[in-house]
């Protein structure tokens, strides 16, 4: 029985990397995986790469110090970068799988690796240039060893590894800081209530602590603005703390909330008497904790893909509580309802479309352009430059056109597609030709207009891709 469990657990796992690698460069870069493969050129010094994160960027340079490695191996082109991120989200799903082994209660596992190979949330990252696979990796190998210090605390390279994976998670992202919290937390609840002394332990979170200080230092030092983009907490956020977004509908989210909710109510008491549910919960709590606070008192930081990790605390404790209720009819309607809907809301995504389909594009459609462009008889391009009013922005919104000018010349040597690309200043070098000009209008918004004087500009072709302007121009 054992045997087929794992059999199963084994498929799981198959069609989740299934996914996650699956037309994974079915879209193009967005602006801030951009900024990522701009950053992570293995062909600049090291010096110059973290010149260029500090310009830029407001995550930590862990994650793209990490790319730039990769590029180095493997060379520096605009499709390979992706394959480092899904082979994260594939490995974190090998160690979801021994994760749970930690756990007495075996049957769980198999409703946890399905919701997890299967959730929508976690495959879209995989999908992505960004860091948000690489914490989850290491979120969950933190978690690992720590439960394994809890099993055996006399095994030192548990310790070991355990402040290693806690320190690069929250080398990743300043949002992982939570984990680290909610071990302190765990360890101040059991000293008071239960008097135990986790020495080893304490060690660990101490050597953390140091380093991260050091760390973060030189990072808060270097971040050139607090994230203003994020808009303020709309109260419907607490009708689902988004779940919908996590698990790929309102229904299903809802149905996630509803039973965490019901679940941790009714078996509260052996959340707090036992060690991993405690500390689960106390992550599940700090993780909304903390940023509401912050967004009360300052500003607004919360934004999804910043607490990703905290999926694996919710389906651990949802699929784990499950199996403790007695009822077989109840514990049978549930696990049938997870795995209904799940797959049911699957096969509404465009994950699990594209096998038969090509779905509409959400990120900005440069290989459409571009390959409109050298398809047609005009060969000549300028890529529309970021523009603003505002002073102190005017050397940050060089580096935004620096970053995309590097990754369409990259695109266009990777296509071998043979096009002209000058830059708008040259543009009275060209008068009486035509000449594509290409805006991405997630920045410029509604400006993809050439400063120059309307009379001496004819529009012969204005096309519209996903978040791509491409006009064809004659310049008299």
């Amino acid at each position: 029985m054992e045997r087929q469990k794992n059999f199963i657990i084994f498929i799981f796992i198959l069609i989740g990397i299934f996914f996650r690698f699956y037309q994974i460069n079915y879209e193009d870069l967005w602006i801030d995986e951009i900024f990522s493969f701009w950053i992570a050129d293995p062909n600049i010094s090291y010096f110059e790469t973290i010149k260029r994160h500090n310009s830029i960027e407001q995550i930590p340079i862990f994650f793209n110090l990490i790319l730039k490695f990769f590029y180095s191996i493997f060379g520096y082109d605009v499709k390979i970068g992706r394959y480092l991120v899904a082979i994260l989200s594939s490995l974190s799903l090998i160690y979801c799988f021994i994760l749970s082994q930690e756990f007495k209660n075996k049957d769980f596992k198999l409703i946890f690796i399905f919701l997890i190979s299967l959730n929508v949330f976690l495959i879209k990252y995989s999908h992505e240039l960004r860091p948000y696979s690489l914490i989850v990796l290491l979120f969950i190998l933190s978690l690992l060893y720590f439960f394994r210090c809890l099993n055996n605390p006399k095994y030192f390279f548990n310790f070991l590894f355990f402040t290693l994976f806690v320190t690069l998670l929250i080398f990743s992202h300043p949002f992982n800081f939570i984990f680290l919290f909610s071990i302190i937390l765990f360890i101040l609840f059991n000293f008071f209530s239960k008097k135990n002394i986790f020495r080893k332990l304490n060690w660990s979170v101490l050597i953390t602590i140091i380093f991260c200080i050091i760390y973060y230092t030189i990072y808060f030092k270097n971040l050139n603005e607090l994230t203003s983009w994020i808009p303020e907490l709309e109260l419907k956020f607490f009708t689902n703390f988004f779940f919908s977004k996590f698990f790929g509908s309102r229904l299903l989210g809802l149905i996630h909330l509803i039973v965490l909710f019901i679940l941790i109510f009714r078996y509260r008491l052996i959340i707090i008497n036992s060690h991993k549910f405690f500390l689960l919960l106390t992550i599940i709590f700090l993780t909304y904790l903390l940023p509401i606070l912050f967004s009360l008192i300052l500003k607004n930081i919360l934004v999804d893909r910043y607490i990703i990790f905290v999926i694996i605390p919710v389906l651990l404790i949802t699929s784990n509580l499950i199996y403790l209720i007695k009822q077989s009819f109840l514990k049978n309607f549930l696990i049938s309802l997870f795995f209904l809907f799940t797959v049911a809301n699957f096969a509404t995504e465009d994950n699990f479309k594209k096998l038969y389909k090509n779905t509409n594009k959400s990120k900005p459609d440069f290989s459409s352009a571009l390959s409109k462009i050298n398809n047609s008889s005009v060969k000549n391009l300028i890529i529309k430059k970021s523009e603003t009013n505002i002073s102190n922005k005017i050397e940050f919104y060089n580096t935004i056109d620096s970053s995309i000018n590097l990754y369409i010349d990259k695109y266009i040597e990777y296509n071998n597609y043979n096009l002209v690309v000058f830059d708008q200043s040259n543009l009275n070098n060209y008068r009486n030709e035509q000449i594509w000009i290409l805006c991405y209008i997630d920045l410029d918004l509604n400006n993809c207009k050439i400063s120059i004087n309307e009379d001496q500009l004819i529009v012969n072709e204005n096309l519209d891709f996903s978040k791509i302007n491409l006009k064809l121009i004659s310049y008299k």
